[in-house]
């Protein structure tokens, strides 16, 4: 009767532990990360008679979870996907929704300050003071378009650091709990079968909680512990110890948040291309590929812009006959920037050890070009300069960190490593030139301007001159050379011009090249001294366009000071025969090595059915002007735009002649908008985007369109990427559901199962004590 009793005893038990573990399933059907719990059951040892092995009942020899390990794997690596695009598209709809918006967006304004422009062009409009202040009106509102948009940009960075500082302490929080998880599953784990089934479950939920924040990497060790591991393989928790991820201002870039690693009580920032997935890989992406490069779009924009028409105003003249030129160098600009493109940002690695600092500006002509601007050769990228060995660089492009190779100032391409010496005698990057030291300082200039005050020059010609020769010779690979020498000259004469001297040659020679104060022996110093050490590992940072809407404004404020007029005139000599007059004559800006000189003036004639420069007499010749119907250019020999263009009305005969020169105050007229005309056409003109050498091949508006385009395809690409991560979760979660979740009907089946079961074994033991009941009555 034991025998039978104890068996149904097992029985009765494994019934129970069953029905108790199903019921577990049942409660726990909706708990997060839970999976489905079994039990193991196994038959007790046989006992032994003559007839054969008669059954001993059973045991629960286990209860388990209905796991896999790879489906698990693959459920935490769509989650982490998934948070990834999530994160991407939603910052990406912010900056979308601001750059594309019309009631935002800089294309309306900058329309509405063309069309502000045109309409002093029209006949007698030059003259008109509501015009004029229309013109300054829209500048305003142009600029603050643009710094509205920055700003909104700038509360986007913004929030990308604060959601950078939140998932860094939500993955210290899943850190730590999963090392506090790892500490109490190896208490409680016995062997191989006996395991915190919801323990396990518990840290598998971390653990995809985690991957929601951060792409993560599991390795099991002996014990049924995690390591866990991010990035490129930063631990983040070994076992029962959590390590710790701070969120801290880069060391690059002190006003974006970072990831550090803490270890041994010190901060290891890791490279942001090197976390991947999760929210954390989305804002840290986001930041990189799109917002970066859009405020930066955006900057260079506003940098070529306001460079282009400072440039194109400073050769007019105002309503009271002022030309640009002649006003001190503060009221010389439309648009402030020149202090900003002065003076670009490279911060210093805060960890550098080395001595040695950067100088960047915008380069006004790309050296060994013709009259390819800076700003036009900009790019939408920050450059990390990395010194591989003392006093040796590599330039890495940023976010591609693709190898730079600079050109020095005479155009030579350098490679890609870049010596302190090279970067002392100046380098060439981009349209932006970058050295070691500012090689114009107030002392230089203030000698030069006294050396030209001694050899007679007015003080304020003189100082005007020293600038201007001081800019061309600073971007002279060689400022002794004769080439460097003449283009100085040429911008001194006309600087000086412009505020009523014409300079002698020895007067500029004072400036230029003979005397103390001479300016290239000084600048020619000053990059012979290296001001600082490097050591290996040092880097910057040169972020060409940051902050430069910030720092824009409209420096122009009055309607007479907007410069509508050309600042030159033609004339033709008394003894023509022809009834031939200039009707027009205006400048264009060029580099000064291709400028004609105008010292006093430039000598035309026509010859043979052509014209023909007289003065000088050699390197510069006539050609139609494509830009101008029925207007002539004058170019240097080799094709060059020389920097004036004029139009002729009436019949010129043989040898007639012509000189074109400043005016004077008398020769002034408030209905020439010569200039404002030129100012006006720089709205289609292909301005922008020529990085490399290469001519500019896009407007203002286009590069602005080409911006709005690369974000708005991002977002899509997001977007799509988005909704493939999503659906292949879902299809993940329910293919691990399916093996591994609570099917309530199975649970249901199953109670009923294992209750007949218990009732069953319940019923031996009632047969049992009958037996058992029988006998004792029947001995008594």
């Amino acid at each position: 009767m034991s025998s039978i009793f104890g068996i149904a005893v097992s029985g009765l038990n494994a019934a129970r532990a069953s029905l108790t573990t199903t019921s577990h399933n049942i409660s726990g059907v909706n708990t997060a990360g839970y999976h489905r719990q079994v039990n193991g059951q196994a038959s007790n040892i046989a006992n032994y008679t003559g007839a054969g092995y008669i059954g001993n009942g059973v045991q629960t020899t286990s209860i388990s979870r209905v796991y896999d390990s790879h489906l698990e794997k693959v459920v935490q690596s769509n989650t982490a996907m998934e948070s990834y695009y999530s994160t991407q598209e939603a910052q990406l709809d912010q900056l979308d929704g601001i750059i594309a918006d019309p009631t935002v967006g800089i294309t309306p304004a900058l329309q509405s300050f063309f069309e502000s422009l045109q309409v002093l062009t029209q006949p007698n409009m030059p003259a008109s003071i509501p015009s004029r202040q229309a013109v300054v009106n829209q500048a305003q509102a142009l600029v603050t378009r643009m710094q509205t948009m920055d700003a909104r940009i700038e509360e986007i960075r913004e929030g990308v650091n604060t959601g950078i500082r939140l998932t860094v302490d939500n993955i210290n929080a899943q850190a730590n709990k999963i090392a506090e998880l790892n500490k109490q599953i190896q208490q409680l784990t016995l062997g191989d079968q006996i395991v915190p089934n919801d323990l396990l479950d518990a840290r598998d939920q971390a653990v995809l909680e985690l991957n929601k924040s951060v792409k993560a990497t599991v390795v099991k060790q002996d014990g049924n512990v995690y390591n866990v591991f991010i990035g490129s393989g930063q631990s983040l928790v070994l076992g029962e110890i959590p390590m710790q991820l701070a969120a801290t201002p880069s060391r690059d870039d002190p006003q974006r948040y970072a990831v550090s690693y803490k270890e041994n009580n010190m901060l290891f920032e890791i490279p942001g291309s090197q976390i991947d997935g999760g929210s954390l890989g989305g804002l840290l992406n986001f930041r990189r590929d799109a917002l970066d490069v859009a405020q930066n779009a955006l900057n260079r924009i506003a940098i070529g812009f306001a460079e282009s028409m400072n440039a194109q105003h400073l050769l007019g003249v105002d309503v009271n006959g002022v030309p640009v030129a002649s006003k001190v160098s503060s009221q010389q600009e439309f648009f402030a920037i020149k202090s900003f493109a002065a003076d670009l940002r490279v911060p210093a690695n805060s960890n550098n050890t080395g001595t040695l600092k950067l100088q960047a500006s915008v380069i006004n002509y790309i050296p060994g070009s013709t009259n390819l601007t800076g700003y036009s050769q900009m790019t939408n990228n920050d450059y990390k300069f990395i010194c591989t060995s003392p006093g040796n660089f590599s330039i890495q492009r940023q976010p591609d960190n693709a190898l730079m190779s600079p050109t020095d100032l005479n155009g030579t391409a350098l490679g890609t490593t870049i010596t302190s010496a090279q970067l002392a005698a100046g380098i060439v990057l981009d349209g932006v030139k970058v050295e070691l030291t500012n090689p114009l300082p107030a002392a230089t200039i203030t000698a030069a301007t006294t050396a030209a005050t001694g050899a007679g020059v007015p003080a304020t010609a003189a100082s005007a001159a020293a600038e201007a020769m001081a800019a061309v010779l600073a971007e002279a690979a060689s400022p002794a050379s004769a080439t460097a020498i003449a283009a100085a000259q040429k911008a001194g004469y006309a600087a000086a011009a412009a505020k009523g001297h014409v300079m002698t040659a020895a007067q500029m020679d004072a400036i230029s090249h003979v005397g103390a104060g001479n300016l290239d022996a000084s600048i020619t110093a000053t990059r012979g001294v290296l001001p600082g050490s490097s050591s290996a590992g040092d880097s910057f940072l040169l972020q060409p366009t940051r902050g430069a809407i910030a720092q824009m404004s409209v420096n122009v404020t009055q309607p007479s000071e907007v410069a509508a007029s050309s600042n030159i005139i033609g004339k033709p000599v008394a003894t023509n025969t022809g009834s031939a007059s200039i009707a027009s004559a205006w400048q264009n800006p060029v580099n000064s090595k291709n400028m004609v000189p105008m010292q006093p003036s430039v000598g035309l004639q026509y010859v043979s059915g052509a014209w023909t420069v007289t003065t000088p007499a050699a390197g510069f010749k006539v050609i139609l002007n494509p830009d101008a119907a029925g207007g002539y250019k004058v170019v240097t020999t080799a094709g060059e735009d020389a920097g004036i263009s004029f139009k002729v009305d009436g019949t010129p005969n043989k040898n007639d002649s012509f000189t074109l020169r400043l005016k004077t105050t008398a020769e002034f007229g408030v209905s020439d908008s010569f200039n404002m005309l030129q100012m006006t056409n720089i709205q289609t003109q292909n301005t922008m985007e020529g990085s490399g050498g290469g001519k500019p091949n896009t407007s203002f508006v286009g590069s602005y369109s080409r911006m709005v385009s690369m974000v708005a395809n991002k977002t899509a690409e997001a977007q799509a990427a988005g909704e493939a991560a999503t659906a292949s979760l879902k299809e993940a979660t329910l293919t691990r559901e399916s093996v591994s979740g609570v099917n309530l009907d199975e649970e249901a089946a199953n109670l009923l199962r294992f209750q007949q079961a218990y009732q069953a074994s319940s019923k031996c033991i009632e047969i049992a004590n009958t037996l058992f009941d029988s006998i004792l009555n029947a001995v008594n």
